[in-house]
């Protein structure tokens, strides 16, 4: 992905995620000017955004829009992204997930991400995140 492509990952975020809790496209542009955030789309209708600093990376989203969820695409793009990680010197990834995406947390179990801890409220008052990681080089990916 690059800044050009923030407007159409803004609109796959928005119809994937609800309103408040979507990213708009400056977002988007103001995430992908970083050092070490990079992304990859399909088809206009999924995306993953990631961050990668020294030998870590982290998924910072996955969104795929409702009319294309259950064909694949978030495991497609997840596993391009360990497939990328392990071709260089990246020692984990990790994500946070909210608990009750059970959808979510099963797709990264799938691939060896195991739990590494919580976050209180990081999804607003009362609402933690799973925080899960995974060791490149280990398991399905």
């Amino acid at each position: 992905m690059t800044l050009a492509d923030a407007g159409w990952a803004a609109r796959v975020h928005g119809l994937s995620f609800p309103a408040g809790e979507a990213w708009n496209e400056a977002a988007f542009h103001d995430l992908l000017s970083l050092p070490g955030v990079f992304g990859y789309g399909f088809g206009r209708s999924a995306l993953l955004l990631a961050r990668s600093v020294l030998d870590e990376c982290e998924i910072l989203t996955i969104a795929v829009t409702p009319n294309s969820r259950r064909q694949g695409l978030a495991r497609r793009l997840l596993a391009r992204l360990i497939e990328d990680t392990a071709a260089v010197a990246v020692t984990r990834i990790f994500l946070e997930v909210a608990p009750g995406n059970t959808a979510a947390v099963a797709l990264y179990r799938s691939y060896d991400f195991a739990p590494m801890g919580s976050r209180p409220d990081y999804y607003g008052a009362g609402q933690p995140a799973l925080r899960m990681g995974r060791v490149p080089g280990i398991g399905p990916g």
